[in-house]
């Protein structure tokens, strides 16, 4: 097979980067073989059946322009942005003073004691479980360790409801907040 790479013509003089075919192209960019004439992307066509070349440096100059295109902010875009800012403060500010927001002192001691139960429960699996496996076959083990993840989700959500947010956790977290945010 003939190379297309390199200054292999007159044309190619003076041009950065090397001159390769689509398959080429394809595969140093990582794409496939037919999404690059979908890209519409510098190129060199040769005249028909001839195939076309692209100049790598070219390409990705182009490539790289079109991401930097991609990612330019207007000023409108910069307003909107302002104004859902603003939205979503207003938003925090209102659920902080109905008290519907949750201080993140009770979530990261709910989401602790859940993390805690989860290993606890994982973990003794085995021993509780061993006894009943012993006469499955592998199909039978592997529906009995769903059905017991099910039950442990469910005995997980049963415990985790609303209680833990009654008034005396709640209050004992908030004093911790409070005393935590003036720390």
């Amino acid at each position: 097979m003939k190379s297309t790479t390199g200054a292999n013509s007159k044309r190619d003089r003076g041009r950065k980067g090397k001159r390769v075919s689509r398959r080429e192209l394809a595969e140093i960019l990582g794409y496939s073989y037919t999404s690059i004439p979908q890209m519409k992307l510098p190129c060199e066509p040769q005249g028909k059946g001839r195939g076309t070349f692209y100049h790598t440096a070219e390409v990705i100059e182009e490539l790289i322009k079109r991401k930097v295109d991609e990612r330019s902010v207007d000023a409108s875009d910069l307003k909107q942005r302002g104004e859902l800012a603003a939205i979503v403060e207003r938003e925090i500010n209102i659920t902080m003073k109905t008290g519907s927001l949750v201080p993140m002192v009770i979530v990261e001691r709910i989401m602790s004691g859940l993390a805690i139960s989860v290993r606890d429960s994982v973990m003794s699996l085995g021993v509780r479980m061993a006894s009943k496996w012993v006469g499955m076959n592998e199909q039978q083990i592997r529906e009995s360790c769903q059905q017991e993840g099910f039950n442990l989700l469910g005995e997980l959500s049963e415990s985790y409801e609303s209680a833990q947010f009654s008034d005396s956790k709640y209050m004992d977290a908030t004093e911790t907040a409070s005393e935590v945010e003036t720390e």
